[in-house]
């Protein structure tokens, strides 16, 4: 399943109602600003898990096995 597409869309949806928010002082409810910051956690959270696919090494990036002539080097 891609999740691309409907993660953008509710990303700029989300953009959209910060920037009305903020140029009109539009709250229609209680717990409106509660609501918007539980959104943004949830962006982050997921936006982060995303890029950190794409950042993250792999784990067999450094051998398993120092050479002798670097322990000895690290031993001091």
């Amino acid at each position: 399943m891609r999740t691309g597409r409907p993660m953008l869309v509710t990303a700029a949806a989300f953009v959209v109602a910060v920037l009305v928010d903020l140029v009109v002082g539009y709250s229609p409810f209680p717990g409106y600003g509660a609501l918007i910051g539980l959104l943004g956690c949830i962006v982050i959270v997921v936006v982060s898990k995303w890029l950190g696919r794409f950042l993250s090494r792999p784990e067999d990036l450094y051998p398993l096995d120092v050479p002798a002539d670097v322990q000895e080097d690290l031993r001091g």
